[in-house]
């Protein structure tokens, strides 16, 4: 399915820092694992094809837009419609697997990207930890909160015996996990802060310099969007 080439319908992600360096690891599947459980929202036809950005020379790589909230899907398919009725009458808002969506993308012959449209919420509060840091809003994508000890090390936590480092899509969700640490830590010993990054610096970077460390990272969703892709999907 085609985008008319103007106006442009994917603008670019609000700007958030990208300040925590990751070298790579892991394979296709094994990102693709890691990304299984975080959903999306993109537009689709009734037959369940991607609405696509296409260059206008019809060479080159397609973009797939995939929101991280259904509100911003929401919003975009409302002013798709009032731009062209037609298109957007056909159209639905689905809910998809990021991690089977990214891992077709990765197939040469698909010749498709993926354009990651943040929940603009936490773009704001990224903006905001920035501002706090002293630090320039530069770089772009969708903001990952993290805990980060001195030393630049990541926080890990302990579940079921299996040691993981949460990346979390929600400032919010991060906060009592670093507040429960700081407060059970040993005394005279630092707090640990907030470490910022983005998704797709955290894909890119996961194809790059072997760390085995990086395996332990785990994406943390937010109840409400898990809720919100239920629901697209009849609650399953």
């Amino acid at each position: 399915m085609y985008l008319p080439p103007s106006p442009p319908l994917l603008p670019p992600p609000p700007q958030v820092l990208s300040n925590l360096k990751l070298p790579g690891v892991l394979t296709a599947p094994q990102i693709a694992a890691k990304l299984a459980p975080v959903p999306g929202f993109i537009l689709a036809n009734e037959s369940g094809a991607a609405l696509t950005a296409n260059p206008p020379d019809g060479k080159g790589i397609s973009t797939i837009g995939v929101f991280l909230r259904k509100s911003g899907a929401v919003e975009f398919l409302e002013k798709l419609t009032k731009q062209n009725p037609t298109l957007g009458a056909s159209l639905r808002i689905k809910a998809v697997a990021l991690g089977e969506l990214w891992q077709k993308a990765q197939k040469s012959e698909n010749k498709t990207a993926l354009a990651f449209i943040p929940d603009l919420a936490e773009v704001e509060q990224a903006k905001a930890f920035l501002k706090q840091q002293g630090k320039p809003e530069t770089g772009g994508g969708v903001p990952l909160f993290m805990a980060e000890l001195p030393g630049k090390r990541l926080l890990n936590l302990t579940q079921n015996g299996i040691t993981l480092i949460p990346a979390f899509f929600s400032r919010a969700d991060l906060a009592p996990v670093l507040e429960s640490y700081n407060k059970s830590r040993p005394e005279g010993t630092p707090e640990a802060q907030v470490a910022l990054t983005s998704l797709e610096f955290l894909l890119a970077s996961w194809l790059r310099t072997p760390d085995a460390a990086l395996k332990q990272i785990q994406f943390v969703v937010p109840k409400v969007v898990t809720d919100e892709a239920k629901a697209l999907v009849g609650g399953s």
